[in-house]
């Protein structure tokens, strides 16, 4: 939750369904990750920001993603 800085988390939606405003939304949707980056496109995110380790896909057929990482050994890896 840190992740989401000082803004009040508005409310919870379901899996692919539009924010009902601004500010930030939390999503009911699976951990894994291709299903995890579906979901907010399906709800209209025009683009993913995915924080991860090594072991996830950094592309997707629906929505352009880019994967961020703050270890400089994952970083290199790629």
């Amino acid at each position: 939750m840190a992740k989401t800085g000082t803004r009040a988390i508005r409310g919870v939606i379901g899996y692919g369904e539009a924010p009902k405003g601004p500010g930030v939304w939390m999503m009911d949707a699976p951990a894994a990750a291709v299903e995890n980056i579906t979901a907010p496109a399906a709800g209209g995110a025009q683009f993913i920001c995915f924080v991860t380790g090594s072991g996830n896909p950094s592309r997707h057929p629906v929505a352009p993603t880019i994967k961020i990482s703050a270890n400089p050994d994952t970083v290199r890896q790629r």
